[in-house]
C-alpha cells in the first residue's frame, strides 16, 4: 500500500509484488482501489507512448523526445541526487561487520576509505565460529542456574538457555565485538543440517518401544495430545485470520512457532517461496520455547 501510495506502479527488479500483492490485495479494499489507479496510469502512458497501436515499436523519435530529451535527463540526475540517504554521524557511522557500503569519489579517496572500513568480501564469507561457541558456553552457563527452588530447583536447561543467550547476542553483540553476520549459504545450510539432526533425534528416541506403546493403550495418549494440539491451533488460526486479517504465510509460521514445530516451519517456507513464515516463527518461538520448558518443570512438581 506505501510502495503504491508513493508511485511505484511497476515492480521488475524483485518479485515483491508478485509474492505479495494478491494475497494482500483480498484482505485491503483500499489496496484494490491504488492497484486500479496505478494500473490505469500504466495503461495511460502505453497509450501515450503508441504502445497499443504498435507493441514492438523502437522509434528513434519517441526515444530522444520521451526518454533522452535534456530535461528528462535532468529530472534523473536530480532524482538521484535528492533520493541519497546521508547517515548522522556523531564520532561513529552506524555500521556492522556486514554492511556494505557503496564509496564514490576520486580513487585516493576511494583508497583511504578502504583502508578504515576494509574491502574484501574474503573476510565476509568467512565463518564466524567464536561467537557460535561462545554463545553455546553461556547459554549452557545460563540454563543450568536454578530460576527457582519450590522445592527442586527450576531451570532453563540446554532448551531456552542458549536461546536466551542467542537472542542477547544477536540484539548486543555487535557492543562486544561479537560478529553474528553470517553468509546466506552458511545460513540455509545450518537451517537444513539442524532440522535433519533434530528429525533424527526425535525418530531414533521415539522409535524405541513405540510399537509397545501404542498396543499398550498408548492411542489414548496420541488422540489427547492430537486433540490438545490441534483445536487450540484451528482455534488461533481461525481468528487470526478472519478476525486479525492476519497475512496467511505469516500467520503459517507463527502457528508452527506456537508448537515449536521445526518441521513445520520447513514446509511453511517450501510453500510460501519467501521469508515471511521465518519471521512469524521467531516472532513467537522464543517466549513458546521459554514458557514450555518452565511449565513442563512446574507441572511435574504440582504433581509430585
Amino acid at each position: 500500500t506505501k510502495a503504491l501510495k508513493a508511485g511505484v506502479d511497476i515492480d521488475m527488479m524483485s518479485d515483491c509484488y508478485l509474492s505479495y500483492l494478491e494475497e494482500q490485495a483480498e484482505e485491503s479494499e483500499e489496496l484494490r482501489r491504488l492497484i486500479d489507479e496505478s494500473c490505469l496510469r500504466v495503461l495511460e502512458l502505453k497509450n501515450k507512448l503508441g504502445l497499443f497501436d504498435n507493441p514492438v515499436r523502437g522509434s528513434k523519435e519517441l526515444e530522444e523526445k520521451y526518454f533522452y530529451c535534456e530535461e528528462h535527463r535532468e529530472l534523473s540526475i536530480r532524482a538521484a541526487r535528492e533520493s541519497a540517504t546521508l547517515l548522522k554521524n556523531d564520532g561513529m557511522l552506524p555500521l556492522s561487520k556486514n554492511d556494505k557500503i557503496t564509496v564514490v569519489g576520486d580513487e585516493k579517496a576511494i583508497d583511504q576509505v578502504a583502508n578504515v572500513l576494509g574491502n574484501s568480501m574474503k573476510k565476509l564469507n568467512e565463518p564466524q565460529l567464536l561467537t557460535i561457541f561462545i554463545g553455546i558456553a553461556l547459554g549452557v552457563l545460563l540454563g543450568s542456574i536454578p530460576l527457582m527452588e519450590i522445592p527442586q530447583p527450576v531451570k532453563l536447561g540446554l532448551a531456552g538457555g542458549p536461546l536466551i543467550i542467542a537472542i542477547l547476542i544477536g540484539r548486543y553483540g555487535p557492543h562486544f565485538h561479537l560478529v553474528t553476520y553470517t553468509t546466506m549459504s552458511a545460513n540455509l545450510m545450518l537451517r537444513e543440517v539442524g532440522l535433519a539432526l533434530f528429525l533424527a533425534a526425535v525418530g531414533i528416541g521415539a522409535g524405541d518401544g513405540f510399537i509397545d506403546a501404542i498396543i499398550g493403550g498408548g492411542y489414548r495418549w496420541i488422540l489427547y495430545g492430537f486433540i490438545i494440539t490441534v483445536v487450540p491451533l484451528l482455534i488461533v488460526g481461525l481468528f487470526a485470520r478472519l478476525k486479525l486479517k492476519m497475512n496467511y504465510y505469516t500467520l503459517m509460521g507463527l502457528m508452527s512457532g506456537s508448537v515449536t514445530d521445526p518441521p513445520a516451519l520447513g514446509y511453511a517456507n517450501s510453500t510460501a517461496g519467501n521469508d515471511m513464515p521465518a519471521v512469524g516463527y521467531a516472532t513467537v518461538y522464543p517466549v513458546v520455547m521459554f514458557l514450555r520448558v518452565l511449565t513442563a518443570q512446574l507441572l511435574i512438581l504440582m504433581a509430585a
